[in-house]
Parts: C-alpha cells; sequence; structure tokens
C-alpha cells in the first residue's frame, strides 16, 4: 500500500486509511479477536540526491512510467492528442514537503480543444511523500491506527509496520509477535492523561481513553510514560528501558507525588518470576498510601526491576478503589487507546529519568538484587549520551550520581518539558 499512499498529500492519505480502518472494524462488528492487522509499507528517506536518482534511473523504468500518463489522457479525450515526442518528463525534490515531485514538460506549444500547454510549462503528474517518525505517527493518528511494530532498513530508511485498526487488539499482539510492550490500563473510571517521553521529540499530555499500550522498538533509550488525573496537575511516571537482546528494566516514580494514591496502581510484568531474573517481581502500590515504598518518590536508586526483554509490563491505576469524581473501576478494563503519537520521544531530562543504564548491564548482571545493579546517569546531562555513557561503566563507579537525580527526576516531572 506504501506506493498509493506517498502518492497522496498526507492529509489525504490519512483519510484514505482512515476509510480502510472504518470498512474493517464496520466487518468484524466487535468479534476482537477477527479484528484485523494492517501492514503498510513506507519510504522514510529524506536523502534528496538517493532520492532523485531512485526517480531518475539509468534504464529509463520511472520515465516510461510518468509517459504513460499521456496515453491515459488520450483515452480519457478519445483522440490521440499528445505524443510521446513532444515531451520531456522532469523531476525534482522538495525538500519544503518532503516529496518527490514528477512532471511532464512540452517541448512546443500544444493546442486541444481551445486550451493550449506552453512550451516549457511544467504539468504536474505525480508526488512521492516520504514519511519520517514523527509524520509516520501523523498519518497513524490521523487514520485511526496503531503502530504495533516496525522494520526499516538502514541505508534507504525503507520501514514496513503492522498496525492495529481497533486499540483493543494491543493487548493481544505482544504474544503474536514475540515482542515486549509497555501497557497501561486505566481503572479509574475518571479521566486519565498521558504522554510518551523519551529521547528527541515532544509529546503533549493526551486524554487516555480506557488504555494504552506501545511496543518496545527504541533500543537502550529511557521511556517515562507520564499519568495524571489532570493536564497539569502531579504525574506518576511508569518508566522503562529497554535493551535488545537483554532485558528490559522498569520502575514507577512518584517523586513529585502520587496523584494516584487514592485508587492505587500496580505494575506486572507478563514473564514473573524468570529464571535469572531475581528482580523481575510486581510492583504495587495499595491505596490510600501516600507514599509508596515499592516506588521511587525519593533518587535512591534502589526501585528499579528487571525483566526479560520480550516482557509485557502492564501498569494498572486504581486496582483498589475510585478516584475523587469518578465512576467505580471497571471490573474488566482493556485499553481501548494506543496511541502513535504517544510513541514520540521526549525532553533530554526523562531520558534521564528512566533507567537506560540498568537495561544496558550484561544479561548475567541481572542475578543481582536491583538496589545493587542499578546505576543512576542523573549526574550527567541527561539525554542519549548520558545514559550510554552510564551503561558502558561498571555500576560502582556510576553510583555516586545520584546526588543530582531528585533535581533530574524533578525536570522530567514538569508538565511544560513534556
Amino acid at each position: 500500500m506504501g506506493s498509493t499512499l506517498g502518492s497522496f498529500t498526507r492529509h489525504e492519505a490519512a483519510e484514505f486509511l482512515g476509510e480502510f480502518v472504518d470498512a474493517l472494524n464496520k466487518s468484524v462488528n466487535g468479534a476482537v479477536r477477527s479484528e484485523p492487522l494492517v501492514v503498510i509499507g513506507l519510504d522514510g528517506c529524506k536523502d534528496g540526491d538517493k532520492v532523485w536518482h531512485a526517480y531518475n534511473d539509468a534504464e529509463g523504468k520511472n520515465d516510461q512510467f510518468n509517459r504513460n500518463a499521456l496515453n491515459y489522457a488520450n483515452h480519457l479525450l478519445g483522440e490521440n492528442m499528445f505524443h510521446q515526442d513532444d515531451w520531456e518528463r522532469w523531476g525534482e525534490c522538495n525538500d519544503q514537503l518532503g516529496r518527490h515531485e514528477q512532471y511532464l514538460i512540452p517541448r512546443k506549444d500544444i493546442w486541444f480543444r481551445g486550451h493550449c500547454l506552453k512550451a516549457g510549462e511544467k504539468i504536474f503528474v505525480v508526488a512521492s511523500h516520504k514519511y519520517d517518525e514523527e509524520e509516520r505517527s501523523h498519518l497513524w493518528e490521523g487514520a485511526g491506527l496503531s503502530e504495533l511494530a516496525g522494520w526499516q532498513t538502514h541505508e534507504h530508511k525503507y520501514g514496513v509496520y503492522i498496525l492495529s485498526t481497533k486499540p483493543s487488539l494491543l493487548t493481544l499482539v505482544p504474544s503474536i509477535l514475540a515482542v515486549g510492550s509497555a501497557v497501561v490500563v486505566n481503572n479509574c473510571g475518571s479521566d486519565v492523561y498521558f504522554a510518551s517521553v523519551g529521547q528527541s521529540a515532544h509529546s503533549d499530555m493526551a486524554l487516555m481513553k480506557g488504555g494504552y499500550s506501545e511496543p518496545f522498538t527504541k533500543d537502550n533509550v529511557g521511556i517515562s510514560i507520564k499519568l495524571s488525573p489532570s493536564m497539569t496537575g502531579a504525574v506518576t511516571q511508569f518508566e522503562y528501558t529497554w535493551v535488545k537482546g537483554q532485558n528490559v528494566a522498569y520502575d514507577i516514580s512518584n517523586i513529585d507525588g502520587n496523584p494516584f494514591s487514592a485508587g492505587g496502581m500496580s505494575l506486572v510484568p507478563s514473564m514473573e518470576g524468570a529464571e535469572g531474573f531475581p528482580s523481575c517481581v510486581t510492583v504495587n502500590c495499595p491505596a490510600g498510601q501516600d507514599k509508596c515504598d515499592a516506588a521511587y518518590n525519593l533518587p535512591d536508586d534502589v526501585r528499579t526491576k528487571v525483566c526479560p526483554e520480550d516482557s509485557v509490563l502492564t501498569f494498572t491505576l486504581c486496582t483498589g478503589g475510585k478516584l475523587a469524581g469518578g465512576d467505580q473501576p471497571a471490573e474488566s478494563a482493556t485499553p481501548a487507546e494506543g496511541s502513535s503519537a504517544g510513541t514520540g520521544q521526549g525532553a533530554d531530562s526523562a531520558q534521564a529519568s528512566a533507567p537506560a543504564e540498568q537495561a544496558a548491564a550484561p544479561a548475567q548482571q541481572n542475578a543481582q538484587p536491583a538496589s545493587s545493579s542499578k546505576a543512576s546517569n542523573a549526574g550527567n546531562a541527561g539525554g542519549a549520551d548520558a545514559a550510554n555513557s552510564v551503561a558502558q561503566q561498571p555500576a560502582a563507579t556510576a553510583t555516586g550520581r545520584g546526588r543530582n537525580r531528585q533535581q533530574q527526576r524533578r525536570r522530567a516531572h514538569s508538565p511544560g518539558m513534556i
């Protein structure tokens, strides 16, 4: 479907995909296990030189493709008005719009049915849009799709993505694809706002409808899923760092307060008790506890847990009661809103607050207690460089960095940093 999507404007592409989503959702009529997945290929290359050569091939295949527009125009008009020898093809990259554009240019003035196409006038034929990570996220969001997994070639940036037309399917996909994921379930009976913040871009707090899920796709990048009953109030952070081929480290942070204390919360790993991972356990904060001993309340570096890389981490809000002003929690809430925009990456400070250094440790270190194996990177400036520099050091040499952790975490908690 990628070739078709690339020819649309970005708005048109979202509408086009949205029609498929509506049709597919109606066809399954609520049968969750019958809901289809969609596979889409998209070109993400923004290198102008590579793109130009791809559309101006030596064999002239693309030239033939575009010139066929003249044949089709003759077919529509019912007579042979346009002749191949009177035209040349022209291709150029439009960096501002992130696309390659192709034109047919008449070599001489061409008259047809009272109209004149001037020699040298560019006649637009087709555009091929390229999608970077942010643009893909907007496309999925606009179409009502949730990205579950994706693969992209390193050199040419061409990607293939698996998407769900129904957010509720997100809880099933990790087992289907054998990859890990982070899942948030809202049992509070009232609105919850969230933002998923990581490496480079910013993501605003958004209303979470039922729940949220994102697959582990960012290797050795600290991710913070911020959660709050309001757009601007205190936040609880569900933090994790996934290291491909090794493990996933996770924790709950309530350094700026516990806005869900009335309802409680729990973070449950699907592979709890896995061999070689003694700290792969549930993190539980009972309802009514203003200070949860199992969560970070101060930057003490002893609350991080570690599980196998393909674990599904399910963070449930209000496990023991509703929040003030909310309805009773649902008996079995299922994530109902997976957002690709939520997987957009965030401020450098959030990178510092997530446990990147823990997950980057060799797998055999998982046998150590979490309190001794977690090394803080808060003394660094934050971001990918800080996480990587700490990850390459033994834990014993990095523990002295904890003195600045509280300041880094407070920066990560600030709604203004989202």
